[in-house]
């Protein structure tokens, strides 16, 4: 070379060609790793969401991560976990798209019992009920049996499981299933005494027991909505349950509305002393709300009031309104 600098040149040259390969490769795997670092995060969100109760935005984070790893197995997982939550019938298929021999979370095999439970075959679900069992989550796999024979009609069995679990792990959400089971086998019996028997005014008894026992527990608003509605258990007791629910005057409160009918029925207090009591929580309540609370306007002999409830445009927005 003539010069120093078309040596340079030269040497640029010959490099270039390298230069935008490794450059591109580089790039390449920059694309990669955000992208596989993105999916992760979208399918992490989306699970948190989804357990917060916004499907919606769940649904719309897994198929932004879809699209860019519709393969990565944190995708697949968050997929599988959402359309649980969602009770979506395909949800088996989606835990049946994981690779074989994955190795699943405490909260994801639960939340797989579930799917296979309600939506599975028989095969998939005795499947997840054994990976149940080998974790050591017995008490969950008799909550599963016993929502399998309830769907299939066979509740003598499913309070039979519910005890087991029951029996297995002591907490508010398994007592509370209990009742409800209990609730269901022997209250429509109930409602005519001429064919109550033993077993029904027992299990009676042992719903108004576990009622008690859940009181103190997160699931009180649950327990005194059923207490409440309980039949042929005596009037004081559903009274008192019923007072007790008018201690927590939100419309979000399930045993509100059932406490304000044994209230008029049993307790001795007027309509509008109730209506007192109810219309300002109820005024600025979600529309189904307010439809439950005009009826129950309604069926206390002041549709008028009712009418103040829910207007004409509201109505045209909602079944139950309407």
């Amino acid at each position: 070379h003539l010069s120093m600098t078309k040596a340079v040149l030269a040497r640029l040259l010959m490099w270039t060609p390298v230069a935008v390969v490794v450059f591109l490769l580089l790039g390449i795997a920059v694309v990669w790793f955000f992208t596989g670092w993105r999916a992760g995060d979208l399918a992490a969100k989306a699970v948190g969401n989804a357990e917060l109760g916004n499907l919606r935005v769940a649904r719309l984070q897994v198929e932004s991560a879809r699209r860019l790893r519709g393969q990565d197995l944190r995708v697949l997982r968050a997929a599988a976990m959402i359309e649980s939550k969602a009770g979506n019938p395909a949800a088996p298929a989606a835990w049946e798209a994981l690779p074989t021999g994955t190795k699943l979370q405490t909260d994801e095999l639960r939340e797989k019992a579930i799917a296979m439970t309600r939506f599975g075959t028989d095969e998939q679900y005795e499947q997840a009920l054994e990976a149940l069992n080998e974790v050591g989550l017995v008490a969950d796999a008799s909550v599963r049996r016993a929502e399998r024979r309830n769907a299939r009609g066979d509740l003598g069995r499913a309070i039979d499981y519910a005890r087991n679990a029951l029996a297995e792990d002591d907490t508010p959400e398994h007592r509370l299933f209990l009742a409800r089971l209990l609730a269901a086998r022997h209250g429509p019996l109930l409602s005519d005494p001429q064919r109550t028997t033993d077993a029904d005014t027992a299990a009676m008894d042992e719903i108004a027991t576990l009622v008690d026992s859940l009181l103190d527990t997160p699931l009180r608003r649950e327990a005194l909505a059923l207490g409440v509605r309980a039949p042929l258990l005596p009037p004081d007791k559903r009274v008192t349950w019923a007072r007790a629910a008018f201690d927590d005057l939100q419309p979000s409160n399930p045993a509100l509305l059932p406490a304000a009918y044994a209230l008029r029925d049993f307790g001795g207090v007027t309509v509008e002393e109730l209506r007192k009591d109810l219309t300002i929580p109820y005024v600025s309540a979600p529309l189904a709300a307010q439809a439950a609370y005009a009826n129950f306007l309604t069926a206390s002999g002041v549709p008028r009031a009712a009418l103040d409830v829910v207007s004409a445009k509201e109505a045209a927005q909602d079944a139950d309104a309407f």
